[in-house]
């Protein structure tokens, strides 16, 4: 009697497309939290004192957000791996709320930075728990499927957040956050429709007494490549207004529209990845092609002679880094035990955030030792993109990881799943 009622509970408790949108959707919050707010910042500032102090803070209250997910993922990866992931996800959310609607009635600067801190937080753990929960629910290619829709939500979604934020603050630089409410939504469905994950049976043994191998060696290759991938992502990010004005485009809507065109492409990278690993072309290989497609876009970017090829190079980057961004989390959660997945989401997530500064650190430094020149800059970034992918390939072979068509990863994972 037992037995069965324990089966029925198993048959049940399936993941399906319901938790795994869920989780995916539940991305959008990380996104809204920067990009719904940015057209309102002229109107806050000018609301505080409209000088370059309160314009800087005004600023930096947007950014918080992202510099908290930096430097605080690797403690929310602890956290989540300690008390569940379910339980860390809600409370994330019912903070995500509070604090993300605080600014609708807080009548200090300093209020409202001290809640973008809260939201920075609550948005670390939230991000973590929602996909090392993908990680743990799903595998193979349902994972895969899920974390390329991921990539492609992720990048859409920043046009209609912005969009929406324009037609929002055009009544109060408040009423934007009154979009945070609809955390609420992923809150109650949530606890409605997930559970906590649990470990399989077969391979908890096994991944405890491997626990200790993986801990170092595995998170410090997610950390270190992803860092590598960000870098290259971040870069015409970052750089673009100021490579297109070294071509002669000096005009901000030019950069705009070459922004625009090639983020359109990274969905299109995200869902040919998918194709590709439906193929059983292996993860290593995608990611290594990603880096090479990142590189050579950069290189071409460097040495357009006409806008529409600046275009074209915006575009192969772009779409290259589609690959990338599901290649890299693809190879992460697959890499890691169930006890260690926790943590390698919030190393991934921290690298992939502090990679941001670091670009920008690196560009500049570089530029200068170049006497200023930007397009050299980009092309050198470039190449460095290329070299990466030689590497991965040659660390790959050695490993066996691109002979077995290991989905893990680059250093092959015994014992995962």
């Amino acid at each position: 009697m037992t037995a069965s009622i324990h089966a029925a509970s198993s048959k049940v408790r399936q993941p399906g497309p319901l938790q795994g949108v869920l989780l995916v959707a539940i991305g959008l919050l990380s996104t809204m939290a920067v990009v719904l707010l940015a057209p309102s910042v002229p109107a806050m500032a000018h609301h505080f004192g409209d000088d370059p102090h309160t314009l800087a803070w005004v600023t930096n209250a947007l950014t918080f957000p992202a510099l908290c997910v930096a430097l605080l993922s690797p403690f929310a990866g602890a956290i989540v791996d300690r008390f569940g992931r379910r339980r860390a996800l809600i409370a994330s959310l019912v903070l995500y709320v509070v604090a993300g609607t605080a600014p609708l009635y807080l009548a200090t600067l300093p209020q409202i930075v001290a809640s973008r801190l809260c939201v920075g937080i609550a948005e670390t753990v939230l991000m973590t728990a929602s996909i090392t929960m993908l990680g743990d629910l799903f595998q193979g290619r349902d994972r895969e499927r899920y974390l390329a829709l991921n990539t492609a939500i992720a990048s859409l979604s920043a046009t209609v957040f912005f969009a929406l934020g324009g037609i929002l603050a055009q009544t109060s630089w408040r009423l934007p956050y009154a979009v945070y409410f609809s955390a609420l939504l992923f809150l109650f469905a949530v606890l409605a429709f997930t559970w906590e994950p649990e470990r399989r049976a077969p391979t908890q043994r096994a991944e405890e007494n491997g626990d200790s191998r993986f801990s170092l060696g595995a998170l410090l290759a997610v950390g270190v490549v992803t860092v590598a991938g960000g870098i290259t992502f971040m870069t015409p990010q970052i750089q673009l207004g100021v490579i297109a004005a070294a071509h002669g485009f000096t005009e901000p809507r030019t950069a705009g529209m070459i922004g625009a065109i090639g983020s359109l492409a990274m969905p299109v990278g995200a869902f040919v990845f998918n194709l590709l690993r439906k193929r059983r072309v292996g993860t290593p290989w995608l990611v290594i092609l990603a880096f090479e497609l990142a590189g050579c876009g950069l290189l071409l970017m460097a040495h357009a002679g006409d806008l529409t090829t600046l275009t074209l190079s915006m575009v192969l980057h772009e779409f290259g880094c589609g690959f990338m961004l599901s290649g890299l989390m693809t190879w992460m959660l697959g890499l890691l035990p169930y006890s260690l997945r926790g943590k390698g989401t919030g190393t991934y997530m921290s690298s992939f955030f502090i990679s941001q500064p670091i670009c920008g650190f690196l560009f500049g430094h570089v530029q200068g030792g170049l006497g200023g020149d930007v397009l050299h800059t980009t092309a050198l970034f470039g190449v460095g993109a290329l070299i990466v992918g030689v590497l991965l390939l040659c660390i790959g072979s050695l490993t066996g990881a691109l002979r077995n068509g290991d989905a893990a990863g680059l250093p092959s994972a015994q014992g995962s799943h």
